[in-house]
């Protein structure tokens, strides 16, 4: 018989989905941030990467293997995956853009998650931390190797430009990061410069608040008490 016993993964999204809650933003794959102070104990760059060689050209079958577990266990809950195939701080060591090592990761990325009914494609997390000119190879990418044509976005910032023409063309919805504690005077402001520039297509605030967890370890987190909120 299979064993029953609820996995590590099988509990975290228990209590996700007991909160009633339908969508998860993760990342393919990510090492820790570069900005803390905090000691680091507990960030270690893991061996388990997507990756089985050093040129990047040989895949890790069983990272992508589990992928396939978290995807098909978010499914199961009714939670859309919103993943961010890339991440621009949080020292991966990326194939270089464009090169054949980068154009097999992201055509296995495409191929073999695409069949999932609850995926959302992100480019990237801090996606203008790289070129929009890079983005838009990728976005190709995605347009020709999609069959099921998933919905796409990218995380970036406002002030960058030259993100503007590439989430009108590319993205059908808005993910923005505004964050209230660091802009309170402008961030009504902030909502309505979006509404203008994007006014046909939903936007998305997906990461702001920046609220205290039970590791108090970075230094933009902020207490926050739910109860009064």
């Amino acid at each position: 018989e299979p064993d029953s016993t609820p996995t590590t993964l099988d509990d975290f999204l228990d209590s996700i989905a007991s909160g009633h809650f339908n969508q998860m933003v993760l990342n393919f794959y990510a090492n820790h941030s570069f900005w803390d102070d905090a000691p680091k104990q507990w960030l270690v760059h893991t061996v388990n990467t997507p990756w089985a060689s050093e040129d990047q050209m040989t895949l890790n079958l069983p990272y992508w293997k589990h992928y396939d577990t978290v995807l098909a266990a978010l499914q199961a809950r009714g939670i859309v995956a919103h993943v961010m195939i890339m991440v621009e701080n949080k020292n991966v060591n990326w194939p270089a853009q464009e090169s054949k090592a980068d154009d097999l990761f992201w055509s296995t990325v495409i191929n073999r998650f695409q069949s999932f009914p609850n995926l959302v494609w992100d480019v990237s997390k801090e996606a203008h931390n790289l070129p929009a000119s890079y983005w838009a190879t990728r976005y190709a990418l995605i347009e020709k190797l999609d069959a099921h044509k998933r919905l796409r976005t990218v995380h970036t910032l406002e002030s960058k430009a030259d993100f503007v023409p590439l989430e009108q063309h590319d993205c059908q919805f808005i993910s923005h990061q505004a964050h209230y504690k660091h802009n309170r005077s402008g961030y009504h402001g902030h909502i309505l410069r979006m509404r203008d520039l994007y006014p046909t297509k939903p936007i998305l605030n997906i990461e702001f608040l920046y609220e205290m967890g039970q590791l108090h370890t970075c230094k933009f987190t902020s207490s926050l008490s739910w109860l009064s909120c």
